[in-house]
């Protein structure tokens, strides 16, 4: 699934540790929908980190709020 492949992503890309994974995970599941919608995930993952007191880097930023056909190349 997409959500699955994006927790993979943001774990290997070493910006969602271990135990950030298992709280998006736990919220994740919480929601109730099976598979879960991408762009929910990516809520889900914002509201982790805040919860945290952390913000993500403005790339993981980027990657959680544009939708990629409106990116910008540089």
């Amino acid at each position: 699934s997409p959500a699955i492949g994006f927790i993979a992503f943001l774990e290997s890309a070493g910006v969602l540790s271990p135990t950030q994974r298992e709280l998006v995970i736990d919220r994740a599941t919480a929601v109730g929908a099976a598979p879960i919608d991408l762009e929910d995930l990516k809520v889900i993952v914002l509201m982790v980190f805040w919860s945290l007191g952390e913000e993500p880097d403005a790339l993981i930023l980027d990657e959680l709020f544009v939708a990629p056909e409106e990116r910008v190349v540089h």
